[in-house]
């Protein structure tokens, strides 16, 4: 995996910090940012490369002084997959990447338990984001996805047409409640707007 990259610095020699996020191919970091996206910040880039193609190839060292870049604070992300980390004992902690399908969507919340009563710790994950750049698209692939834990620290991802949860909106939080009859309650909280009830079914693994 090659890591992306935000360089902050004075790029531009304005007084004022400036934050470039770059990613790599092969080795080489280029913006992430369109050349229409760049010039709404940086209206010379139009005249020093006047069309797509001669900006298509451009790494960051070709926009901006190497000395800049070099001097700017560098921060980089070499693992951007929603993960968990097990806890081997000793002081010793392996981080584990979380199944492919709590990778469609960011999570924001995140509950255990035993959801399908076999005596093993299972998780619940929400999310999705609703406010990326029109051309990235909304990040909503996330309905309220249970994992189903094997006690060995792996997870496997139960369809939604069987957990029953549906989830709908940018979940922020979930919080669980026992009524006085027993019956377990999962309360889900999206930003600005109503949260979801969901009652477990006792005589299923499903909500």
């Amino acid at each position: 995996r090659e890591p992306a990259t935000i360089y902050a610095s004075d790029l531009e020699n304005t007084g004022s910090v400036d934050g470039l996020m770059c990613y790599s191919i092969h080795g080489k970091n280029a913006p992430l940012y369109s050349k229409t996206d760049l010039e709404t910040q940086r209206p010379h880039i139009s005249k020093i490369y006047p069309d797509h193609k001669s900006f298509a190839d451009l790494s960051v060292y070709d926009m901006f002084p190497g000395a800049v870049l070099d001097n700017a604070r560098k921060l980089q992300v070499t693992n951007a997959a929603s993960s968990y980390l097990e806890n081997l004992g000793g002081d010793q902690f392996s981080l584990r990447d979380l199944p492919e399908a709590a990778q469609f969507s960011p999570v924001y919340s995140m509950a255990s338990g035993d959801y399908n009563d076999d005596g093993l710790p299972d998780l619940i994950l929400a999310g999705n984001f609703y406010g990326s750049r029109l051309k990235f698209g909304r990040l909503d692939a996330n309905r309220g996805l249970i994992l189903l834990g094997n006690g060995h620290g792996d997870f496997s991802a139960l369809p939604n047409r069987e957990s029953g949860l549906y989830l709908d909106g940018e979940i922020r939080d979930m919080a669980g409640l026992t009524l006085a009859n027993g019956r377990e309650i999962l309360i889900f909280v999206p930003n600005n707007n109503s949260m979801q009830f969901y009652q477990r079914n006792q005589l299923s693994s499903g909500y």
